[in-house]
């Protein structure tokens, strides 16, 4: 099913570039919207039966692609793989994710990879392209759509949204579309080393601040840090807020283990 959805598009280059920027969009724009029709659905439900649901739609849906995922699984390094992003997803959830319906970030970034790979065609510059897109959604939503409600950059979205995108890019490599050459991986590695540079000249410069201070500018990570390691919601929720340095350790971390196989199956 993936793969015959990834031949249809990468046949219409255009029109998928435009089915990209046009989902990117609804992904990032309408959240006010999308947040306020979610709570209209659920408001007859308790809180429990809301995660409820939302993580028995969620774990359906990852079984049913899972299920079409395992017929095309030939080796063992694969099933590894596999193995390990299940891990890295339930981890997720126990330690980043408030309400389940957060895990819907692992969908939509599943699935703009898949769309941004049919224009790329190679997984780092598809990952890059997705970590930039994720940190554009977070600042929209932190500078500019709420900055008075959130106290902190949400770091633990982007690793959501970079672990939907490596579903897709394993995703793609057991199903032979896999392309991670060492050229690609270098100009990308170059990438991350730019932006890095960038922003570390605008830290020095004061442009940006990580925690807020009596004279701090618009542009803060941080305006109110989190005590401890676990954070807690009404007494009944426990996740961890992702600091910066942690951010930046587990998304190198994460890119290299979604960049680091090489593998082909069936010819398409």
């Amino acid at each position: 099913m993936i793969r015959t959805l990834l031949s249809m598009l990468e046949k219409r280059r255009y029109l998928t570039i435009c089915i990209t920027i046009l989902y990117y969009l609804l992904v990032v724009l309408p959240h006010e919207q999308v947040g306020l029709w979610i709570s209209t659905l659920f408001s007859s439900v308790s809180r429990a039966s809301y995660n409820a649901i939302i993580l028995v739609c969620f774990l359906a849906l990852s079984l049913f692609l899972l299920l079409d995922l395992v017929k095309q699984i030939q080796t063992i390094k694969q099933a590894l793989y596999v193995l390990l992003q299940g891990i890295i997803i339930w981890a997720c959830f126990y330690y980043l994710i408030i309400v389940n319906i957060e895990s819907i970030h692992f969908v939509q970034y599943f699935v703009l990879t898949m769309l941004l790979f049919t224009i790329t065609k190679d997984i780092p510059s598809t990952l890059i392209l997705v970590l930039f897109g994720a940190l554009i959604d977070e600042g929209y939503q932190y500078f500019y759509l709420s900055p008075e409600r959130t106290n902190y950059f949400d770091f633990n979205d982007i690793i959501l949204d970079l672990v939907g995108a490596g579903s897709a890019t394993l995703s793609l490599g057991v199903y032979g579309n896999n392309s991670t050459a060492l050229q690609s991986r270098k100009y990308a590695y170059m990438a991350i080393a730019a932006t890095a540079g960038f922003f570390a000249i605008l830290y020095i410069l004061n442009v940006w601040q990580v925690y807020a201070s009596e004279n701090h500018n618009f542009w803060v990570l941080i305006r109110q840090p989190e005590e401890g390691f676990w954070s807690f919601l009404n007494f009944d929720v426990v996740y961890h807020v992702i600091r910066p340095l942690e951010a930046l350790v587990i998304l190198v971390i994460l890119f290299l283990f979604y960049t680091s196989f090489e593998w082909k199956t069936k010819a398409t």
